[in-house]
């Protein structure tokens, strides 16, 4: 929670910054609102949850028009075409922070789906791989206990040698 709000206080820093410094070369002010509304696209991408990137949108809102708008450091959201472009901005700002974070929760789901997959995988090959010595030490085992009587020594030996060999390699 602390990185987040660093995060989005030092981006929305940084778009007031870029602002004032833009202000003193070019006449008009409409580009204000998109830098502020790209500043909430970077929060929302760089912060968890809605909250961040909709209290973003909000707080770039009235930035925008208490430091940007004329009248300069006062709130005035009643001049001509002023509320619209505010709610406007307001709406691009919550739908893109809102969309940035369902896009990130689809992909760390994504992950975890493919996180899964690799583990089912591995548990597989690590079951086969188990399996083949087992049904070996089964089988000679089998052998021995049924046909113990008809077996010559030689084959009992092999037979516990391949059972020994086998869970060895287990092991």
């Amino acid at each position: 929670m602390k990185k987040s709000f660093f995060v989005t206080a030092g981006i929305l820093g940084i778009a007031a910054a870029v602002c004032f410094l833009l202000q003193q070369f070019v006449s008009t002010d409409t580009h204000v609102p998109l830098i502020f509304v790209m500043a909430v696209l970077c929060i929302s991408g760089f912060t968890e949850g809605y909250l961040w990137g909709v209290g973003a949108s909000i707080v770039a809102v009235f930035a925008v028009n208490y430091a940007f708008t004329y009248p300069y450091f006062r709130l005035n959201f009643t001049l001509t075409g002023y509320p619209l472009t505010f709610i406007v901005m307001l709406t691009v700002s919550i739908s893109v922070s809102t969309l940035t974070t369902r896009i990130k929760k689809q992909e760390q789901i994504r992950i975890e789906i493919e996180r899964e997959k690799t583990r089912s995988n591995l548990l597989r090959a690590l079951s086969h791989d188990i399996r083949t010595p087992l049904t070996s030490i089964i089988g000679d085992s089998s052998v021995l206990l049924e046909q113990n009587a008809d077996l010559r020594e030689e084959e009992k030996i092999m037979l516990l040698s391949d059972i020994r060999q086998e869970a060895e390699w287990l092991n």
